[in-house]
């Protein structure tokens, strides 16, 4: 299992995004797992991920809303540092059925249409496997269920074009209304049985309150990346910031935590950053990570099981975790 993405938030993805909108109309979304949805309301908005594998799974709640748009593709798949669509998901009309394009040098072929629709103002649980090979495969899952599927030879229906990036795009799929996208994971595993995606934000003050100029929750809970940050001028301050509790009722099996930040390196020390958690009384460091100077990336660390306890997380954990980072030359 290898985890690519995760994520929910117009700051968690690629810099090649146009959109920084979100919504926190909670019909868009699952209020006990999502603070916002990604804003999608008009085709001009986008947000990217990468991806970086040739065969993988895409998994996300999506809701829509009054009418499908006219081949609007709400999915598509990206090679090349050339930014072109090689595979594209859309809605087709009002019908709310659903169509698998490959696209060759600008030239885009539907090679299959769903059967079935999906109705407007309702959430849905979409994963997309697709295996880019010459045994290939493109299907688009609703709920668990086969909505549209392809197999064949995609690279050569694609052009065979260079693979030295793959990017996952996401935008609107309504010609009126509105698209709303969230718990976005991407693997290289099957991602039918993910349940959901919970995003912990901070809330408020957590063990470590003293680096980074004492820097408040409200500096870094930000739902897009701005230009307001915590700052360190010594290496080897730690700060961490409590969470919200988690509310779900069910105590399901948790596959791993992803923390997930915007970093800026400036030109002097400290220029290095390591993210960490707080649990079990106890902090816990992940790798270090030295941005380009004057520079902005999206850096992550994933713990798979708690690293105090060797075990699978709980959600009692889960509820209390804390999150930060310290600086470092």
């Amino acid at each position: 299992m290898s985890i690519l993405f995760v994520g929910g938030e117009p700051g968690d993805f690629a810099a090649s995004s146009t959109a920084t909108g979100y919504s926190t109309v909670t019909a868009y979304r699952r209020t006990a797992y999502s603070r916002c949805s990604l804003d999608t309301s008009t085709s001009s908005y986008y947000y990217d991920t990468p991806a970086l594998a040739t065969e993988h799974w895409t998994t996300f709640r999506y809701y829509f809303g009054t009418t499908a748009g006219t081949t609007a593709n709400f999915w598509t798949l990206r090679y090349g540092s050339a930014d072109l669509v090689h595979i594209k998901i859309v809605s087709l009309g009002s019908s709310s059925t659903y169509g698998i394009y490959t696209v060759n040098s600008g030239t885009e072929t539907l090679r299959a249409t769903s059967t079935d629709s999906l109705a407007s103002s309702t959430m849905y649980k979409l994963d997309i496997h697709v295996n880019y090979s010459a045994s290939g495969e493109i299907t688009l899952y609703a709920n668990g269920n086969s909505l549209v599927s392809y197999t064949g030879d995609i690279p050569t229906l694609c052009g065979s074009p260079t693979i030295d990036s793959l990017i996952n795009r996401f935008r609107s799929a309504v010609s009126s209304g509105y698209t709303g996208i969230s718990e976005v994971v991407i693997m290289t595993t099957d991602t039918r049985n993910i349940s959901g995606v919970i995003t912990k934000y901070p809330t408020g003050a957590g063990a470590y309150t003293s680096g980074f100029g004492s820097a408040t929750y409200t500096t870094v809970a930000d739902y897009s990346l701005d230009s307001v940050y915590a700052t360190s001028t010594v290496a080897g301050e730690t700060i961490t910031y409590s969470t919200q509790a988690t509310t779900i009722t069910s105590s399901p099996s948790i596959m791993a935590v992803v923390e997930r930040m915007n970093v800026y390196a400036s030109t002097v020390s400290p220029m290095s950053i390591i993210p960490n958690i707080y649990t079990n009384s106890s902090l816990v460091s992940g790798s270090t990570v030295s941005p380009s100077t004057q520079s902005t990336i999206i850096i992550d660390q994933t713990w798979t099981s708690n690293p105090i306890t060797g075990s699978a997380w709980t959600t009692s954990e889960i509820s209390s975790l804390q999150l930060g980072a310290t600086s470092a030359t």
